[in-house]
């Protein structure tokens, strides 16, 4: 059963095919949302949560079940995009990218695993592409449900998102993603992404050296950071109060303009940011 279930008013059920469908997963959880791209907003929005920390293996059999048993998942969108939240990627400027050497580029950080399979995506803001890889059985189970999905990694609505707020400020700003038992970090200045990377944590205390780590090689004193805070795990009081006692300029991300129809009202938009967003970055 879905721990969460949101339909606007002026969703269609017999109209799917004007909405673009977008999917978020890890190895905790599978949630998704429909975006009319007429009104510009999303109008439905679903979560499930999974049993903690599923093998992959497990994971793959209660996405099957989603699919299989989700009544609007068997409908038929003009569009749609997958996207499971990993830190094995990596950035590689356009000038130097050759889609032949894609092994290459990501086995420079990471090790490739048997049943990998290599996506990469191109990155209008940094001009850059992000080179990924996704489980090859849950590449292969979402394309049969989904004809024509892309997929992406997580570091895409972020980085552009985030670059789309920083461009207007002059001063550093630092944005965190917090997923299950990593987190995405940037740093940026204006329009200019100068880090991004992901850590593993299990505790503020882990949290809280890396971004305070990271301040010192920018130079950034902490107490004069802007910090934008997002994520599923954004809103657990120990990591924002960790957070906010050492950085009081942290605040919740939030679009300059809302994305969300007013049947979605109830949604905290800094826990699902990229999901929000993944539609508009496409």
């Amino acid at each position: 059963m879905h721990e969460l279930s949101l339909v606007d008013t002026t969703f269609q059920k017999e109209g799917t095919n004007q909405y673009h469908l977008s999917i978020q997963a890890d190895l905790n959880g599978f949630s998704f949302c429909l975006y009319d791209s007429r009104q510009k907003k999303h109008v439905v929005f679903r979560k499930y949560v999974l049993q903690s920390n599923l093998l992959i293996e497990n994971f793959l059999k209660a996405m099957e079940e989603i699919f299989n048993t989700d009544d609007l998942l068997s409908s038929s969108y003009a569009s749609s995009s997958f996207m499971f939240l990993t830190q094995k990627s990596t950035l590689i400027p356009d000038s130097y990218f050759d889609k032949n050497l894609l092994k290459s580029y990501f086995e420079f950080n990471h090790a490739l695993d048997t049943l990998d399979e290599i996506h990469y995506n191109y990155i209008p803001a940094i001009d850059a592409y992000n080179v990924f890889t996704l489980h090859t059985y849950m590449a292969s189970e979402v394309g049969n449900h989904l004809k024509g999905v892309k997929f992406y990694h997580q570091a895409f609505p972020f980085i552009e998102k985030m670059l789309e707020y920083s461009s207007s400020r002059q001063k550093q700003i630092m944005a965190i993603g917090l997923n299950n038992q990593f987190f995405d970090i940037m740093v940026s200045q204006g329009s200019k992404l100068k880090l991004y990377n992901t850590f593993q944590y299990n505790s503020q205390t882990d949290l809280l050296y890396f971004i305070l780590f990271i301040c010192k090689q920018f130079n950034i004193e902490p107490r004069q950071l802007e910090l934008l805070l997002s994520g599923e795990l954004s809103d657990i009081m120990t990591y924002s109060e960790a957070i906010r006692e050492y950085v009081p300029g942290m605040q919740y991300v939030k679009s300059t303009g809302s994305n969300m129809a007013d049947g979605l009202a109830r949604i905290k938009e800094s826990k699902f940011f990229t999901l929000l967003n993944l539609a508009l970055c496409g």
